[in-house]
C-alpha cells in the first residue's frame, strides 16, 4: 500500500480534492463547483501522465480557481455598482 501511494499520491490527491469540490457543491448548490471538479480532475490526470511535478498541478489548479474567483467579483461589482447604494446605509 505504501508503494501504490507513493506513486498514485498526486492522482489520489485530485480525486480528494475533487469529492471536497463536489461536496460543496452539493451543500452550497453553486454550480461553479461542479466546473472545479471537474477541472480538477483534468489537470492532476494530466500532470500525472506528463509526470509534472505535484506543486505544479497544485499551483495550476489553485490559479483557474482565484481567476474564477476574481471573475465573479468583477461581474458582482458590475452587477451591483457602489452607485447603486441607498444614501441612507451608505457610509
Amino acid at each position: 500500500l505504501t508503494q501504490w501511494m507513493r506513486e498514485y499520491f498526486d492522482l489520489v490527491f485530485g480525486v480528494m480534492f475533487a469529492l471536497l469540490a463536489g461536496a460543496a457543491a452539493i451543500l452550497t448548490g453553486l454550480k461553479r463547483y461542479i466546473g472545479y471538479v471537474v477541472e480538477i480532475l483534468i489537470i492532476f490526470t494530466v500532470g500525472y501522465l506528463f509526470n509534472w511535478p505535484f506543486p505544479v498541478a497544485l499551483s495550476i489548479t489553485g490559479a483557474l480557481v482565484s481567476l474564477s474567483g476574481v471573475v465573479t467579483f468583477i461581474r458582482f461589482l458590475q452587477k451591483y455598482p457602489k452607485s447603486d447604494i441607498p444614501e441612507e446605509i451608505r457610509p
